[in-house]
């Protein structure tokens, strides 16, 4: 019932919200219409405070209804209303807003030097409501604004966010229709394992892949120990802070956009025919002393197939069978923002469609629904408040049989093992109109049948998100001091709804028949038809997210010599979810206080008292503190008007943060289970149950000692921009089950103990070049990141041999054997060291005996690669000239190895084979191959971790482009239409890697799930 009244509530407050947007502006027009408002030319001129002219200054007038642009004599013409105002914008300069009362000619508007990184445009979003402006940051703070992420036809902001900004790294990955979230890290591994970072939009945690992009306004990643601490104990692996667009003062905007494309699946895994299947599953037999399943007629039978219907020779090409060659990508959005002094709003809408690959049956369809409207109030001089409201919609159709389970039967299905559909000349088709389908033993189930018979599912998501808040001006009590407050209340829910039906299926065997002469078939009935009309209710979930803030601030500019700004804060978050025993509880209680004097000698200190519901008694709450300095030394004299750097800061920053995201709850409880019932004598059971977490009252908080020290510049007349960042990380006292401390003959539950600690360090740095010749703007940058950590304490047994250590390592290191070649082929067989794994010969891996004890088992693994890129590159390229535009970002990860070990590389058995398969060795059919001989086997010896199924996945990506033209680039179209953009975008289409079978960033892409997609699309964008 709380449930249900807080949705009513919120269903309410949006339509309220939503209605008041769209009336409150059309309201405001049709006053203006009534009382006949005059309109009238005004003339001016934008000069600096030098008196020098400023060319190609904003003017807006009308709340953005018109924009005009300075010539190079600083000169304008704009028509205006009475009672409005116009907004003066030029970069370097703060902006400047004059009213109007009267017509005026001639004016001369003086603009203001903006301090270079200190304007009002250079506000960097810190949490807790934060704004610094980036002069002042003594840490490490990097974004991006959303407009630069408006190239790419990509759902997934994860993805998108890849390669923009310095220092945040991001793995891509498959799990269906639209639903490829990628990895996010900040600066590395920061532990041994689960190095996940927190995402949060407008000051809560939420996913950031929710998000349609056209809400975005800007996306910061915090790094270093001044930006984190203001979180709290949950923050210390990184931050990804998602602004959502807020309406500008006398900036109206209205725009509009629709895009359509297609998707191309990037790589495939190519599976054998049944001919080449069955001709090397004879010479597996053969390798194993065993006779040949398939004889000479039916090679020729399979080689002459008819296909996958085939009865006695069926011939099934799975991908080409059940997979369409493109996926559809739809796209639409609306923006409708603006404001004066007392109100600002935005509104933006947007859609985001996806139809998947299955052509087989119904084809999956993935639609969202994207609102979100903020609006931020003035009530008096001293007193506003704000409203933002969310609504997400996410609907997912498709057959009942998921998009892994598909591939999944891609995968695993031989081409030769069942056709697909019986002829029903053989079984007829049955009174529900379903015809019998094959099956094996193995496989009882039929990808036809699943996708064409099999029943439907549908999926419903609803996020509803409102936040709402109040800042308070005190500055009549003292000047600079400012209360705020905001309450934010987030429900999740994700519901499902499937009919499942089954068609009868069948195997079948043939067997000569001496009366006829003739193969006779036999059908084997493995599955029954069952149908049903009765849909079914399942996996509901529900996320609810409760959380508030009390902020005091403190801001003031004492003479221009001395600026102070302090902030104390108190916030709790409470997260509550399905099937959660225990509710998710952080408190945050911090102090910060930065102060600069004469704008080039900066410090902070920070404060934080951090909670968390997942420790016991005094160990709750943990004082993390954190500080930083900042130097601007194009400020000293010795720099000032140096001709070479126009601004150029060293800064350094530390502090000893909590940790406690990665901390499971309850550990300092003893519990117990139920399992099961032990008989004691007939017909007397009792209960049995087991001891499941020895508790550990004394659990401290995981601990990050940090260590940031960096420099950022802008060089060459303000056409070069340069930062770059050494970091150092400490992360101690992990929790640990120190299970290698511990005998065996104890049992294998120990207390969890404060025992682990890893070292993380690197390096990161940006690049950008910014400039134009005549109407010819371009730029371009380079970011990247070198980071490596080093595991200082692990739950491991010392093992007396070091290549068998991890202790000394990085966490990601990978460990197997050392390949010498194949047996018979580069390595004589006789007299090699005895190998452990299982029965080889003639064909198989040959591995180096690293112990030197003529003996190769666990002994001889050592260190062969690392799973997670060293380096991570970003690459940039923005062209404008005239209406025309190009932008262009590619990415790169380098020094990182991954296992070619799923199934498309390691045949063997009775599973299915690739064109891998094809260059197996063999002495007399296949002399010159080089991939393992054949087996029906497991192939224990061949198939474990080596440096011959190690890859070097490193590559080089362009992730996307985008060509387009606006027409109405240098003066609106007309009085309703301003500019009208035409554009073509790609992304993952080009790709540049000694990998080239499969997706070197995703290797299981195709294979386990749906492949990564080369996607194309055109739009147009109308801004009214």
């Amino acid at each position: 019932m709380k449930i249900r009244r807080i949705n009513q509530y919120v269903s309410l407050l949006t339509l309220s919200m939503t209605l008041l947007i769209l009336l409150f502006p059309a309201g405001a027009a049709a006053q203006k219409k009534t009382k006949a408002v005059p309109e009238f030319w005004m003339t001016g001129t934008v000069v600096s405070p030098n008196g020098k002219f400023v060319g190609n200054a904003q003017i807006t007038a009308d709340e953005g209804a018109i924009v005009v642009f300075s010539d190079e004599n600083g000169r304008f013409k704009v028509k205006c209303r009475q009672g409005s105002s116009l907004l003066v914008e030029a970069k370097g300069f703060e902006p400047l807003i004059y009213h109007i009362e009267r017509e005026e000619n001639e004016l001369t508007f003086t603009l203001t030097n903006a301090l270079l990184y200190a304007g009002t445009l250079d506000a960097v979003d810190l949490p807790m409501g934060i704004k610094e402006k980036q002069r002042y940051l003594t840490g490490a703070v990097s974004g991006v604004s959303g407009d630069e992420l408006l190239h790419t036809p990509e759902t997934l902001l994860s993805n998108m966010i890849q390669g923009h900004i310095m220092g945040f790294q991001v793995q891509m990955s498959v799990n269906g229709l639209g639903n490829n979230t990628g990895s996010m890290f900040i600066r590395g591994h920061h532990r041994n394992t689960d190095n996940g970072i927190i995402t949060i939009v407008d000051g809560v945690e939420r996913d950031i892949n929710k998000l349609l992009l056209d809400e975005v306004a800007s996306v910061q990643v915090l790094k270093d120990a001044t930006s984190k601490i203001l979180y709290g104990g949950r923050a210390a692996n990184g931050v990804v802070l998602v602004t959502t667009k807020h309406g500008k003062i006398h900036t109206r905007r209205i725009s509009a956009s629709a895009e359509m494309g297609a998707g191309l699946p990037v790589a495939y895994p190519t599976y054998l025919n049944s001919y080449d299947y069955a001709r090397l599953y004879n010479e597996a037999r053969q390798n194993d002393g065993l006779p040949p399943m398939y004889n000479t007629a039916d090679l020729e039978g399979y080689r002459n197939s008819t296909g996958p219907n085939d009865l006695r020779y069926p011939d099934v090409d799975y991908i080409d069978y059940f997979l369409s060659k493109t996926i559809g990508y739809r796209k639409a959005a609306l923006e409708f923002s603006g404001g004066n002094e007392n109100m600002q709003y935005a509104f933006v809408a947007g859609y985001t469609g996806n139809t998947g690959l299955q052509k087989v049956g119904e084809a999956p369809v993935r639609d969202g629904y994207n609102f979100r409207a903020n609006l931020d109030m003035k009530i008096t001089d001293h007193f506003k408040a704000f409203v933002g409201m969310a609504g997400i919609f996410d609907v997912t159709k498709r057959p009942s049989l998921d998009h892994a389970g598909t591939f999944t039967r891609i995968r695993d299905t031989r081409p030769n093992e069942f056709p697909l559909i019986i002829d029903p000349a053989y079984i007829a088709v049955d009174s529900l109109g379903y015809p019998a389908l094959g099956a094996s033993y193995a496989h009882t189930s039929n990808l036809y049948g699943d996708l064409v018979y099999g029943g439907r599912y549908r999926q419903n998501v609803a996020n509803g998100e409102l936040n709402v808040g109040l800042n308070m001006d005190l500055s009549q009590i003292v000047e600079g001091l400012s209360l705020g407050a905001q309450l934010s209340f987030d429900n999740f829910f994700t519901g499902t709804e499937s009919l499942a039906t089954s068609v009868a299926t069948y195997a079948q065997r043939w067997y000569y028949n001496p009366v006829s002469h003739q193969d006779t078939v036999v059908f084997q009935p493995l599955k029954k038809t069952v149908k049903t009309d009765q849909n079914t209710l399942s996996d509901s979930w529900n996320l609810r997210t409760n959380a508030y803030l009390f902020r005091m601030d403190f801001d003031r500019n004492f003479n221009g010599i001395h600026k102070l700004s302090t902030n104390l804060f108190y916030y709790y978050m409470m997260k509550e979810a399905t099937g959660e025993s225990t509710n998710l509880q952080t408190t945050n209680t911090a102090l910060r206080a930065n102060y600069s004097f004469r704008n080039k000698y900066v410090v902070e200190m920070d404060l934080a008292l951090m909670g968390s519901s997942k420790f016991h008694g005094s160990n709750r709450h943990f004082m993390s503190y954190a500080g930083g300095a900042g130097w601007i030394l194009t400020e000293e004299d010795f720099l000032k008007g140096n001709g070479l750097a126009d601004y150029l800061k060293v800064k350094a920053s530390g502090g000893l943060l909590g940790y406690d995201t990665q901390t499971p709850w309850n550990l300092h409880y003893t519990r117990w289970s139920d399992n099961g019932n032990y008989q004691l004598r007939p017909n007397v059971n009792i209960l049995r149950v087991d001891l499941t977490n020895w508790g550990n009252p004394d659990l401290e908080w995981e601990k990050s000692l940090e260590f940031n020290a960096g420099v950022e510049g802008l060089l060459f007349n303000r056409s070069l921009w340069v930062e770059a960042n050494y970091f150092r990380e400490k992360r101690f006292d992990l929790i640990t089950l120190v299970t290698s401390q511990h005998s065996s003959i104890y049992g294998d539950v120990y207390a969890p103990e404060n025992f682990g600690e890893v070292h993380n360090q690197g390096i990161e740095f940006e690049v950008k070049y910014m400039n134009k010749t005549g109407d010819f703007h371009y730029s371009a940058g380079i970011n990247g990141i070198y980071s490596k950590n080093k595991l200082i304490s692990y739950n491991e047994v010392e093992y007396p041999e070091e290549n068998r250590r991890h202790t000394g390592k990085s966490s990601d290191a990978m460990f197997g054997y050392v390949s010498k070649g194949l047996f018979g082929r580069d390595v004589a067989l006789q007299g090699a060291p005895h190998q452990t794994f299982g029965d080889y010969t003639v064909g198989d891996i040959a591995y180096e005996d690293l112990h030197k004890d003529e003996v190769i088992d666990e002994n001889d693994q050592t260190e062969l690669g690392n799973n997670f890129p060293r380096v991570h590159l970003g690459l940039t390229v923005d062209l404008f000239y005239k209406g025309f535009s190009f932008n262009m970002l590619g990415v790169s990860q380098l020094g990182v190895n991954k296992w070619l070990s799923n199934t498309y590389y390691w045949n063997f058995g009775e599973r299915k084979w690739s064109n891998q398969a094809l260059n197996r060795y063999h002495p007399d059919n296949n002399p010159e191959g080089t991939y393992p001989r054949l087996t029906t086997t497991q192939g224990d010896n061949n198939f474990v971790n080596s440096t011959f199924w190690l890859a070097n996945t490193s590559f080089f990506r362009v992730k996307n482009a985008e060509v387009g033209y606006t027409f109405g680039y240098n003066k609106p179209l007309s009085t309703s239409v301003k500019t009208v953009k035409v554009f073509a975008r790609g992304t993952n289409f080009l790709t540049i890697s000694k990998m080239k079978e499969l997706d070197p960033e995703v290797p299981d892409a195709g294979v386990n799930n749906y492949p990564l997609f080369s996607t194309f699309s055109v739009g147009i964008n109308v801004v009214f």
